[in-house]
């Protein structure tokens, strides 16, 4: 090595030999994979490291082996073989480029080839996918959709491998452009798809439904548009491989069509129900999924720090129009978004939330705009048009028998993974020109872990503890700091990020809240050379920054790994917990599975001191029961270690638990976290807000939540269906067979309008059908939906007033709102509105919202209807009429909670009298002006008035009976 040799180092550490083969020894297994249409079909022969699980060599010869055009083979038919394609390639990338010469250059290729034999470390798909392709077998083809960096810029390709798609993640925001929005769905997205990654789409800039259109006409919103996006996804499956497509879409809280957002894929689950009712396929896979709008999307509402503000002070938040700023469209209350929001996760899981405050504190280009959008999994939260290569470390990897955490061998890692991810950048290949600049200009990376909860559970940690979550924050910080570090090298080397100077301070600001926050890390229980390491890795960096700049805008982030952790062999996936003390092994051949206990369980045991007998009692014990409730073997303190996401019994994790090693570790990572907190079926709609409210609080950047059984097709069932109850958790509380309903029937701007309520027992509303005359089938189906929500929450135990805020929150921009003919009610916003406000008032006894002269009278709402006469009289003259019965006042405080008929200076009594008086002589002025209006100024040859009629003139005598004109029969 000579003295002016100015690239990167690179020492042996994970590779033992110079034949890898030696240090990971082969053997030949036949791989168990399936066909494009699902049919088992054996791989015979594939050479793979002995270590290796036959679970882990059928996930790579399903995803990742080459299946065609490789020379000689056809096929790959070795995961040596496919590791090298990837490995070599990057070393000559790395060489190319000035990251490090030759010699530096091939003991950095032997080592990320240990690291990845050793499944200490992964990719995402994508590489596997696509790297190495052209330069190690010559396949390629045209590709005229993709674009690489050359000279520094951007260029169309026109080729396929040469420059190959490397990145999982793609955000791609839409301008609010027919020709933009139909390239998003028929072009860049279908580009992104077919090469195996995903993409996320923040809509607030597109315009809402009923904004006018330059040329005449109006727009349909971004709803419309995310229709046929996710019909593209479902046809192209991603990478060509086994694999939908993901999509992720945003829309902003201040956009007007959010509440139409919010529901949406509650009511595309709705009518997968109805059509599942009626005998239609109920698999997850089946044509009836598939084929429903937005199945192949994430959803999430951008919730801003203005949004929280004006919740905690009981202020309206307005939405304004996106071609108008100075519009104001409507104006909501930010509690009843957030309930709406609650309930539509809690029946199907959408949507989830992001929390754009706390994203943009942690921008480290905010010179370059906010931060708004996101991969399909929210943990790439960056620029709008970007990419990111993913990687994940596996943890596990980095304990000894004795529980010991190999700092250093750790660190070694982060840079070997981490400069392979960033040589990929320049040499990779992007459906846009626009991502493929914006990609070479910023850098971002997205190193991650796999297997943490494994981890802890094997150092006999349980997950929602103390200590587990310091272990977790100390090692995340170690990471990323490590990876800064090594930015800074590359920097140094290469040259820092090419937006980087105008947004120098945003960068240095977000390093120093990352070694704050790992400063603030307590150092005990072992964790001191961790904490140390970071502390000082930190501290180097933030020394460098300023001499050298940094590389990478992000470099780390926790994805959800998937199918990636599962060619680890992990136990567990990103951050998340154990699912289950049992697993299933795929044995080799067509022998199938058999069930054996998490590996995790007996290192745990042992660490916690119980000996081998101990140990084998207690598999047998998990073996049998799935879980250790009611193992006098185990003690009552450990119990808590082998807690696991989604229960078998009575133990779990609790959601809090979940969001409390999110909050844990996010204060460490550039991105976000991808983790869905899985809640058991009985968990409430009002359970679910409380977590989302909590995770802003927390500082968490995104959360997804999932109840199980909440689709009405999943791919795992782990509970049997059921709703929420108070009585009987876990059971809808279903009104009679044989009930009462109530019936009304009203004209709404000039619609006729039929809705019923179907009573429980005791009068109580259970159930709530729609009927809009006139108006077609859809429209009619539509209603229907959100009162089928409606009757689903109140059978699961939701109040009615939760109920009503769902039908005045989704009155859509463009429902049926004006003039009625209800008594009380003479105007309404919208037909669900209007029913809302119907509820509310029959029901509940709140007229709040009726102007006093139009006041009802108690006795004519059904909830007093249910009441007793004598709880029905007012006291006269201050004293109750019958003292053994409640009065009036107090039925009213009871029920209505406010009297709205007592004004003041008054009595209840006297109020009421002001107001039957009042009815009576505007029905009376009404009628002389209504008869005064038909008098036809001719008398009948009886004497009396001759009154028109329409087309009929009658005599206003009604002893006579004399008729003139078109009076029919």
């Amino acid at each position: 090595m000579t003295e002016n040799y100015k690239g990167l180092l690179f020492e042996r550490r994970f590779a033992t030999t110079d034949d890898i083969k030696l240090q990971y020894k082969p053997e030949f297994r036949d791989a168990n994979i399936k066909d494009q249409d699902g049919n088992p079909l054996t791989v015979s022969s594939l050479e793979v490291p002995k270590s290796w699980s036959q679970h882990a060599l059928n996930i790579t010869a399903t995803h990742y082996l080459r299946k065609a055009d490789v020379p000689e083979t056809g096929s790959e038919k070795s995961v040596y073989q496919m590791v090298d394609r990837i490995s070599r390639t990057i070393k000559e990338w790395g060489v190319q480029q000035g990251y490090f010469d030759e010699t530096n250059g091939v003991t950095f290729q032997k080592e990320l080839n240990a690291v990845l034999l050793g499944q200490g470390a992964s990719f995402n798909s994508p590489v596997y996918y696509n790297v190495g392709l052209e330069a190690r077998y010559g396949i390629d083809h045209d590709d005229k959709g993709l674009w690489g960096i050359v000279e520094g810029k951007a260029q169309s390709t026109g080729r396929a491998y040469k420059n190959p798609l490397v990145s999982a993640c793609y955000i791609y925001n839409p301008n609010d452009s027919l020709e933009g929005l139909v390239n998003i769905m028929a072009v860049d997205s279908t580009t992104i798809f077919k090469y195996g990654a995903g993409i996320g789409c923040a809509w607030d800039n597109v315009r809402e439904v009923g904004a006018p259109i330059k040329g005449g006409g109006y727009a349909s919103g971004p709803l419309s548009f995310m229709s046929g996006q996710n019909a593209i996804a479902g046809g192209i499956k991603s990478g060509g491989r086994t694999r939908r497509a993901a999509i992720m879409t945003i829309l902003g809280v201040e956009h007007p069509d959010i509440q139409d957002f919010v529901v949406a894929k509650a009511v595309s689950e709705m009518k997968m129900g109805a059509l599942i009712d009626a005998g239609s396929t109920g698999h997850w896979e089946g044509h009836t999924v598939q084929d429903s709008p937005l199945q192949n999307i994430n959803m999430s509402v951008g919730l801003t720090g203005e949004f929280f503000d004006a919740k905690d002070r009981g202020e309206k938040i307005k939405l304004r129009s996106v071609v108008d700023r100075e519009k104001i469209v409507k104006e909501i209350d930010p509690n009843d978004l957030l309930d709406l929001i609650a309930y539509c996760a809690w029946e199907c899981g959408d949507p989830g939330v992001q929390y754009r405050d706390n994203i943009n504190a942690m921008n480290t280009c905010a010179n370059d705009g906010l931060i708004i959008g996101s991969n399909p999994c929210s943990e790439f939260l960056f620029q709008n048009e970007s990419a990111c290569n993913l990687a994940s470390l596996n943890l596990l990897k980095f304990v000894d028998s004795e529980g010991h955490f190999d700092v250093n061998g750790f660190r070694a890692a982060v840079r070997v993974m981490h400069t392979a991810q960033e040589i990929l950048v320049s040499k990779a290949g992007y459906p846009t020109e626009n991502i493929a600049n914006n990609s070479h200009n910023y850098r971002p990376l997205g190193l991650g872990y796999a297997n943490l909860g494994a981890l802890v559970m094997t150092l006999g940690l349980p997950y929602d503890s103390d200590e587990a979550r310091n272990l977790a924050a100390g090692i995340t910080s170690l990471m990323s700091s490590e990876a800064y570090l090594q930015s800074t090298k590359i920097a140094e080397i290469v040259g820092k990020f090419g937006n980087y100077e105008r947004n120098r301070a945003s960068v240095k600001e977000v390093l120093g809240k990352h070694r704050a926050s790992s400063k603030r890390l307590r150092a005990g229980n072992g964790l001191e050379e961790i904490v140390r390491a970071a502390n000082q890795n930190w501290d180097a960096v933030l020394d460098r920054v300023d001499k050298t700049g940094v590389r990478n805008a992000q470099v780390t982030l926790l994805a959800p790994t998937g199918t990636t952790a599962f060619m680890m062999d992990c136990d567990t996936l990103g951050v998340e917990p154990d699912i289950s003390l049992v697993k299933y092994k795929v044995l080799s051949g067509k022998q199938g599975t058999m069930k054996i206990v998490n590996q995790s369980v007996p290192r745990a045991l042992s660490r916690l001191g119980y000996n081998s007998g101990e140990i084998d009692e207690i598999k047998d014990y998990i073996a049998e029961h799935g879980n250790l409730e009611g193992c006098k073997v185990v003690r009552r303190e450990d119990m808590p270690v082998f807690d696991c996401s989604i229960s078998s019994g009575r133990r779990t994790i609790s959601p809090e638990g979940h969001l409390m090693m999110m909050a844990a570790v996010q204060p460490f990572l550039s991105g976000g976290i991808s983790k869905t907190v899985n809640l058991p079926n009985d968990t409430r709609p009002d359970e679910i807000r409380r977590l989302y409210e909590m995770g802003h609080d927390l500082g968490l950047k995104a959360l997804a939540i999932f109840r199980d059984g909440c689709k009405v097709a999943q791919p795992i069932n782990v509970q049997g269906n059921g709703g929420v109850n108070e009585l009987g958790r876990g059971e809808k509380h279903k009104p009679a067979a044989k009930r009462q309903s109530t019936t009304f029937e009203y004209m709404v701007a000039g619609n006729q309008l039929f809705f019923t309520v179907g009573l429980y027992d005791n009068g109580e509303p259970a159930e709530i059908f729609v009927n809009v005359m006139d108006r077609g089938t859809e429209m009619d189906s539509a209603y229907n939906t959100i009162a089928r929500m409606g009757s689903n929450m109140l059978q699961g135990g939701q109040p009615l007033n939760s109920v009503i805020r769902i039908f005045e929150s989704s009155g859509r921009s463009h429902d049926y709102g004006g003039f009625t003919n209800h008594p009380f009610i003479k105007s309404a916003g919208g037909i669900l509105p209007f029913i809302g406000q119907v509820l509310k008032a029959e029901f509940l006894g709140d007229i709040s919202f009726v102007p006093p002269e139009l006041r009802p009278l108690p006795e004519e709402l059904a909830v007093y209807k249910r009441q007793p006469v004598l709880h029905l009289i007012p006291e006269i003259g201050g004293r109750k009429v019958y003292p053994g019965s409640p009065s009036l006042e107090e039925t009213i405080k009871r029920i209505s909670g406010t009297n709205y008929w007592k004004d003041e200076g008054e009595t209840t009594f006297e109020t009421l009298e002001k107001i039957k008086k009042a009815r009576k002589e505007r029905t009376q002025k009404n009628s002389e002006q209504e008869q005064k209006g038909r008098m036809t100024g001719r008398t009948c040859s009886c004497g009396s008035p001759l009154i028109q009629n329409g087309s009929c003139t009658i005599c206003s005598n009604p002893t006579c009976n004399k008729r003139e004109g078109g009076c029919g029969a």
